[in-house]
């Protein structure tokens, strides 16, 4: 399910000119979802995409880590070398390194992550942005890394968005593309082919 938020054509003229899409990705099922649309939009020669991944920086990941398990340290040391190192079962690394290899190692696509010390620094970063994309493809939100989200369902006034679509769609000053807000819903396997799967979420090739 997506929904989206249109700024309009801002393009003038009939020449072809290469139109620049960004999916971003905090996590969860509802970015791995907006990703596998993004990869699908940029089948199209036209479509320049780039994946802008949002990242903890070490000391603040360790830090919600060692929060989120126990009071005792040598615990909290023992669940972050599992949060970093235990990435085979990870669907959000999976999806990523799915990504990379299919489209930014073959030149399909660009790459960029920044690690962020919290929201306020993602919410800084999605309205640099501005201007810069034709199209953002966003998850709706939920079961996303709590050090990345925390506190931004303040900005989630209208609830079919979230939080990310409507720090990316409410303010008009910042001269945003258009919004692509999406949201996974369960749906039957994907037939067997050339593409590679992971809960429901495709990476298309």
């Amino acid at each position: 399910m997506s929904l989206l938020t249109s700024a309009g054509n801002q393009q003038q003229g009939s020449e072809k000119v290469a139109t620049h899409v960004a999916a971003v990705f905090l996590g969860g099922p509802d970015d791995r979802e907006a990703l596998a649309l993004a990869c699908r939009l940029a089948r199209n020669e036209s479509v320049r995409l780039t994946l802008l991944r949002f990242v903890l920086s070490r000391e603040d990941d360790r830090a919600v880590a060692a929060t989120a398990t126990s009071d005792d340290e040598a615990d909290a040391d023992i669940q972050v070398v599992v949060v970093h190192d235990d990435q085979d079962d990870d669907p959000d690394e999976a999806c990523v390194s799915a990504f990379r290899r299919e489209y930014v190692a073959k030149e399909r696509a660009a790459y960029a992550e920044k690690a962020v010390a919290g929201p306020t620094d993602v919410v800084e970063a999605l309205r640099g942005t501005a201007g810069a994309y034709a199209l953002l493809v966003a998850g709706r939100g939920g079961r996303q890394p709590p050090g990345l989200v925390a506190g931004l369902e303040r900005w989630a006034e209208c609830a079919e968005v979230g939080p990310v679509g409507e720090i990316l769609a409410s303010d008009e000053s910042l001269e945003m593309g258009s919004v692509l807000v999406v949201q996974q819903k369960t749906a039957r396997p994907a037939a067997a082919g050339n593409n590679l799967t992971h809960r429901n979420s495709v990476v298309y090739t």
